[in-house]
């Protein structure tokens, strides 16, 4: 009975031995196979080897990056307020009667403006290129408007002088300066921009701005410098 049992135990002895080889073995066989995989994928990446890095301190080097964000006073109290810079929108006003504004799509800047050309005897019209249809009509001369029907109403039809003719009309005689701000003016045409410049040389109550693109603060200059116009000529390129 003894010497069967201690058979029985050498045999299991062997036969785990033999697997645990044969597990070893196909580990062996695994570790080849991915080896050269790695190797492959390796040259396709274009690194020399894929090995893992050393996790001693003399081979690990780090390098600690200060990024700035560029933040100063002027973001944080307002550009106008850190560089006093409205009596010169004010003098370039009067000198070129019209100019074209780069404002911050934030908005904010160009209230500062408005107001000090309130303060200045300015009466403004603030409004939008998107809604001005005919510009010369809706500014200057009579011209048509017809409300959108409702229901079975009868399709109707009025007419009301210009915008800026109606605010002169309704100011004292000395007080008769208008300033018309104009938003959103990337969508009118270079004909209707150049209009806008000649309308404000010829009159010298007229003023005119125009919000002709986006920037960080709020900056300008004449209207005919933006758009490269020539005094005396209209074109539509």
């Amino acid at each position: 009975m003894a010497h069967a049992a201690c058979s029985s135990f050498a045999q299991r002895l062997v036969a785990s031995t033999a697997t645990k080889r044969g597990e070893t073995s196909r580990t062996n066989a695994t570790m080849k196979v991915q080896k050269p995989l790695a190797a492959r994928e390796g040259a396709f990446l274009g690194t020399r080897a894929l090995s893992a890095p050393s996790t001693t301190s003399s081979a690990v080097s780090r390098k600690t990056q200060t990024t700035k964000a560029g933040l100063g006073l002027g973001d944080i109290f307002g550009g106008d307020l850190i560089q006093p810079n409205i009596g010169d929108f004010l003098n370039d006003l009067e000198t070129y009667s019209s100019l074209g504004c780069y404002v911050p799509p934030e908005g904010g800047y160009e209230g500062r403006f408005i107001t000090a050309a309130k303060r200045n005897g300015y009466q403004v019209l603030n409004v939008n290129a998107r809604g001005l249809g005919d510009v010369e009509a809706y500014l200057t001369k009579v011209h048509g408007i017809r409300p959108p029907p409702l229901g079975k109403q009868p399709i109707q039809r009025f007419y009301e002088p210009g915008m800026i003719n109606m605010i002169q009309d309704n100011l004292p005689a000395n007080k008769k300066r208008v300033l018309v701000w104009i938003q959103e003016c990337k969508v009118l045409s270079k004909m209707e921009i150049t209009y806008l410049a000649v309308l404000a040389a010829e009159n010298p109550d007229i003023k005119i701005v125009c919000e002709v693109g986006v920037d960080r603060y709020f900056n300008w200059k004449a209207l005919k410098d933006v758009y490269g116009l020539v005094p005396g000529k209209f074109e539509t390129a």
